[in-house]
């Protein structure tokens, strides 16, 4: 085994040879044993059973025959059993209408329209639904802030689920603070 080693890693060139080193052959010589191993003891793929397709016509028609037969016997037994009622589906709960940006009503900001975000308050049809007495329960009693007005808001939601930007803007013009203020 020594003098294998040995040659393989003297040069050739000191042997008077010409051509690849012996180290170079042995590293290809290597490699393709590591590939051979590798391809034969990888895992295989599972092969699906192959179907029978070499079976005599008589065979194939006995098997078809037997699977009649059987069939013929267990129906009554299959009649006889009531079908289970199929569960019905649930009926998917609505989702909650997406939150609209409270802000934009005249005297609500950050910390109104998280107020009312916890009293379930997040659309501008919510909002608009809501009567002035509630919401000045919910501002200004419930949260101590005695600085919010909420007479206008109502208002301006309804304007604002309305989709009437330029409508709502021309109220806003008119406001102050969200308060109508007399001239």
């Amino acid at each position: 085994m020594n003098t294998l080693l040995s040659a393989l890693f003297i040069p050739m060139a000191q042997s008077g040879r010409s051509g690849l080193p012996s180290w170079v052959i042995f590293l290809i010589l290597l490699a393709l044993l590591v590939a051979i191993i590798w391809y034969f003891t990888r895992p295989k793929k599972e092969e699906p059973e192959a179907d029978n397709t070499a079976a005599a016509p008589e065979e194939k028609l006995a098997d078809v025959a037997a699977t009649a037969v059987a069939t013929e016997a267990t129906q009554p037994e299959l009649e006889s059993e009531a079908a289970p009622e199929p569960e019905p589906t649930p009926t998917p709960e609505p989702e909650p209408a997406k939150p609209d940006d409270l802000k934009k009503i005249e005297g609500i900001g950050p910390k109104i329209e998280s107020v009312l975000n916890a009293a379930d308050i997040t659309t501008y049809a919510q909002l608009a639904n809501t009567s002035v007495a509630d919401l000045d329960k919910i501002v200004r009693q419930d949260a101590g802030i005695t600085i919010a007005h909420p007479d206008t808001w109502p208002k301006q939601a309804q304007m604002a689920a309305d989709s009437a930007w330029d409508k709502l803007a021309a109220y806003q013009d008119e406001l102050h603070g969200g308060r109508h203020i007399p001239k």
